[in-house]
């Protein structure tokens, strides 16, 4: 009969190799990096490596190495030569230490025989100065640390010769009070020695073996200076006992089942001590694994040259470990030591065995940086634009290298003095934290797109130089710019900036170029203010009733009058008794000629042919709807008018059909436009009434002219309202055929194409190839030159909607970036075209697999993915886009499926900025605007009172989720609904966060 105990014993040997399989499980905390590498691999000590593509962009390089057969070493990572650092951003857990190792194997991967030298760094803090010296030898850094913050960044810089590279980066996290110290705060630990004495091999020990992947170097392996000078009569120990090692910092125990003796009294060495001299942490690691007689006693001093006091203590290992197989670790928290370290283990008179050595551990204290005072706050100024290539940089703003695009003092903590971000199509609001940088003396925003108002920059007393030139932005110029003491220079020209100049921006010696800001003038009376109001009235007023262009086709100076039978069209002749006495206009080659004033005639002495009066043909233009932005007037250039025939009644028609016939070209200052009547002025008017069959009365005429006064005094008094409360925006109207110049944009990360790129793509735009249409154009399937499948998003021609949510939607997506939100590819502007390019989404929208379009179904689980992920696109517009933003049209069409069914919230052509904090700090509830979106999802208190808020997205939201959900049938009438639900606990899990 088999008894329990064989049972038992049974159970262990089948359970035994299963127990072996979850002692090597990965450690939680841990983290390694193959650089360059390009997929997913677990190495043969049971980690899991994965590349480090989606953390940093660089170069990437395969290396072959003699000897040296492990994946992560088949690849590394390497990065330019210049004056930027280049940064992976690592999540740690706060108020946890960590050690963190890095590698470099240099393989010669660029070529070039060139062994390079850079630094890397942790955060603000120079870590060290990597050093190749052997193609084929692996450099490492080690670093323990304890972590304050969520994240940390390790940066490559300062390459002095050759690239900088990486092969590996490796984050382990360490238990309890493991490496814990008093100075944690204020340094790091930087790793200097971790030998394993009377190893029985050159391989070192690590995991599983070390259950923190700690390094364990053999003293075997033979390197420069690296444990020489060894006593004689040093012999290996070891043994198979299990070891306790569970208190101090946990050696592992096949570390300590080995050690060194000194049979002769004696164990010596010397080694060079990375880092130092300085202070550090050393430790020393003992166990007692030899079988002793009963009278024998093992006891040794630790003898270091010029260090007398440190002989005083005596070491029992089985005394001070309590026992047989016991860790002991006498050490010291801080210490100053050499570069070249000679140390001794010798035993005391009463001894009747030599010392014991089973591990030593040296550590150098690493005076960490506080980093730069401003460094949190240029933080929240790249958090909006995270994907950009000049935002990429990471680590500290200023320690241990600057940013590209900053430079700072040199204060212990240094504060930055200046901020180059000149054309990097940065848009929103000018970020406020700028106007919190103490330090700042040069700021460089041009070129971009910023909107809104100029903020408040007396928080930055040394600013020297400000250029916000060329950008979209609106209102007045703040007088606290006044109040800058050391403003040398500020340039504000192109923008739409309007108001008046603040007198202390003018009454001093200060550089100031404020251009293109058509309502931004110096200051004035009262009274002259208000002339300029009415003026501008008068003239809006003006330009609306009669015409606004005129041009003039002269005849002065025309060759052709200088020929006998041109005469007549030329103008008449005058006799000098036809003078006016008050007029002034006379030479010696040209007798002073009266003029009919009445019929615009014009005096030309300098005419080829003498004492004529020429009468321009004048031309009347009215047009619908004219901008009243601008009222500089358009010339029309003669050198375009035909001059090969005559001023005559039929070629006055020829030209006049011309011009019939002639469209304005875009314009920033004058539109939109359209034509409504067109004239001949002045004395060739007579032309209109001789080919018009059915003329006006001069009565109608009169009663027209007379309605037209009305309707334009009325505008006059709503601009001259509207003027005076100065918040006049200037509104561009881009063509069909491009973009004006203000509105054609280069977007970084976003690839331009042409139109015949994105025609071949797509065949052309055949129907064959449309896969959808909205109110915007026609969405088409199409396949780029390198088989990338995208969606090409195509306006309609001729929707100026559709131009507004153009601009719209690349503004927003080329600076947002989510997984749940799609992905703008690129985009084309060019003959007559706006497109959009975004990643294909081949399982199309969430309303084609509800209406049943697809002709498959989704289970519980797929459903409540995709609600999900729409939530977490939607929550990441209203609390982490920079500033917020309110989607507007949240609906179940636009919601895109990639391949794994995850929801992409798209089409952001309605979407609008979130309410920001106002001039006297206050944070607007709600956007007042339009009513727009898609009945059925409107938000009904968004379409009553106009007031957009974030709510307005969640209640579309709500119904988009109603939909995507209650479509099944009740538990009590379809019982596989409740078996379908669930077995969508086995597919997805949904926590609280």
């Amino acid at each position: 009969m088999v008894t329990h105990k064989c049972y038992y014993f049974l159970f262990l040997s089948l359970a035994f190799p299963l127990l072996m399989d979850v002692a090597k499980a990965q450690m939680p905390g841990f983290l390694s990096l193959d650089c360059g590498g390009k997929g997913n691999f677990t190495d043969e000590l049971g980690l899991l490596w994965t590349p480090d593509g989606q953390m940093i962009s660089g170069g990437r390089a395969n290396i072959s190495v003699a000897n040296e057969q492990r994946t992560q070493y088949m690849t590394l990572r390497y990065f330019p030569a210049d004056n930027r650092k280049y940064c992976y951003t690592l999540n740690v857990m706060s108020r946890t230490r960590y050690l963190l190792r890095a590698s470099f194997l240099y393989g010669n991967f660029d070529h070039n025989n060139v062994y390079p030298k850079f630094d890397i760094s942790l955060g603000a803090t120079r870590w060290a100065t990597v050093v190749i010296s052997d193609a084929s030898t692996i450099e490492y850094q080690e670093l323990i640390f304890l972590a304050t913050e969520p994240t940390i960044s390790v940066c490559l810089s300062n390459a002095t010769t050759g690239q900088p590279f990486i092969s590996t980066l490796e984050l382990r996290q360490f238990n309890g009070s493991i490496y814990m110290t008093q100075f944690e705060n204020e340094f790091f630990l930087s790793v200097s020695a971790r030998i394993n004495f009377g190893a029985d091999g050159d391989t070192p020990i690590r995991y599983p073996h070390d259950p923190f992947d700690r390094i364990w170097e053999s003293d075997t392996v033979r390197k420069a200076n690296y444990l020489v000078d060894v006593a004689p009569g040093t012999e290996k120990v070891s043994t198979r006992m299990p070891i306790y090692v569970s208190s101090g910092e946990r050696p592992p125990e096949k570390v300590m089942q080995t050690a060194v003796v000194g049979r002769n009294g004696s164990l010596t060495y010397r080694l060079n001590l990375d880092g130092f001299p300085g202070f550090g942490w050393a430790f020393t690691y003992f166990a007692e694994i030899e079988d002793l007689a009963p009278t024998a006693t093992r006891k040794f001093r630790l003898v270091l040259p010029g260090n007398p006091d440190l002989s005083k203590a005596i070491v029992n290992i089985e005394e001070n470990a309590s026992g047989k197989y016991r860790l002991y670790e006498p050490g010291y928290f801080n210490i100053s030591l050499p570069f070249v370290l000679s140390f001794r283990f010798g035993k005391t008179s009463d001894s009747t065995m030599g010392p014991l050595l089973n591990a030593l551990e040296i550590n150098k204290y690493l005076k960490k940086s506080d980093g730069s005072l401003d460094g949190q706050l240029v933080a929240g100024i790249i958090s909006a634009y995270s994907t950009a290539d000049w935002a990429q940089e990471g680590g500290d703003p200023c320690l241990p290298t600057t940013w590209s695009w900053i430079q700072c003092n040199t204060d212990p903590q240094p504060k930055i003095t200046s901020i180059k971000l000149s054309r990097k199509n940065l848009t929103g609001i000018i970020p406020l934290e700028l106007t919190k940088l103490s330090g700042l003396v040069e700021l460089w925003l041009d070129g971009n797109s910023f909107s809104g108002t100029i903020p408040d920059f007396s928080g930055c007393p040394n600013l020297k130089t400000i250029h916000l030139e060329n950008n979209q932005l609106t209102g007045g110029l703040p007088s606290s710019l006044g109040g800058l003491p050391n403003l040398r220079e500020l340039y504000v020209q192109d923008n739409e900036l309007s108001g008046t100049i603040p007198s202390n921006l003018l009454n001093r010696g200060l550089i100031l170029n404020y251009t293109g800001n058509i309502g931004l003038h110096k200051g004035g009376s009262a009274g002259n203010h208000k002339k300029i109001i009415i003026g501008s009235s008068v003239g809006a007023a003006a330009l609306l009733l009669a015409t606004i262009i005129s041009c003039l086709l002269m005849q002065k100076g025309n060759k052709k009058c200088k020929y006998k039978e041109h005469q007549p069209f030329c103008g008449p002749g005058a006799d000098i008794n036809d003078v006016p006495s008050n007029s002034t206009n006379s030479n010696k080659h040209c007798p002073i000629q009266a003029c009919p004033i009445d019929n615009y005639f014009e005096y030309v002495p300098e005419s080829p042919v003498p004492c004529f009066c020429a009468s321009p043909l004048r031309i009347g233009y009215r047009l619908k709807s004219p901008s009243f932005c601008y009222f500089r007037p358009y010339d029309f250039p003669v050198a375009s008018a035909d001059r090969s025939g005559y001023f005559n009644t039929s070629e006055i028609l020829r030209i006049r059909d011309i011009f019939t016939s002639w469209k304005f070209h875009g314009n920033d200052f004058f539109g939109p436009y359209e034509l409504l009547n067109f004239t001949l002025l002045g004395h060739y008017s007579y032309v209109n009434s001789e080919t018009s069959g059915n003329s006006m009365s001069k009565g109608i005429l009169v009663a027209i002219v007379l309605a037209a006064v009305v309707v334009a005094v009325s505008i006059s008094a709503t601009i001259t309202v509207f003027v005076t409360k100065r918040h006049k925006r200037y509104q561009l109207a881009p063509s069909r055929r491009r973009l004006s110049s203000k509105l054609s944009i280069k977007i970084e990360d976003v690839k331009s194409f042409t139109f015949e790129e994105l025609a071949l793509a797509t065949n052309h735009f055949s129907s064959s190839t449309q896969v959808g249409q909205g109110g915007y154009g026609t969405v088409h399937r199409g396949t780029l030159a390198d088989n990338t499948i995208v969606a090409v998003k195509r306006a309609k021609e001729g929707s100026l909607q559709g131009q507004k949510e153009f601009l719209t939607e690349i503004e927003l997506l080329s600076r947002l970036h989510h997984r749940n939100l799609v992905s703008l590819l690129g985009y084309c502007d060019e003959e007559g075209e706006q497109m959009l390019v975004y990643e294909f989404m081949p399982n199309g929208t969430l309303q084609d697999w509800l209406s049943a379009k697809t002709g498959k179904t989704l289970n519980f689980g797929a459903r409540l993915h995709i609600a999900l992920g729409a939530a977490k696109g939607i929550l990441y517009l209203h609390t982490e886009a920079n500033p917020p933003i309110f989607h507007r049209d949240v609906k179940a069409s636009n919601i895109l499926l990639d391949s794994k069914l995850t929801a992409k919230v798209a089409d952001f052509g309605l979407s609008r900025l979130a309410p920001v904090v106002d001039d006297e700090g206050a944070l607007p509830e709600y956007v007042s605007t339009f009513v727009k979106g898609t009945p059925g999802y409107l938000d009904p208190e968004y379409f009553l009172t106009r007031k957009l808020t974030d709510k307005s997205d969640v209640y579309s939201l709500g119904v988009v989720a109603s939909l995507d959900l209650a479509v099944f049938e009740n538990c009590a009438f379809g019982g596989w609904w409740c078996s379908d639900f669930r077995a969508a606990d086995n597919d997805w899990v949904v926590t609280e966060d």
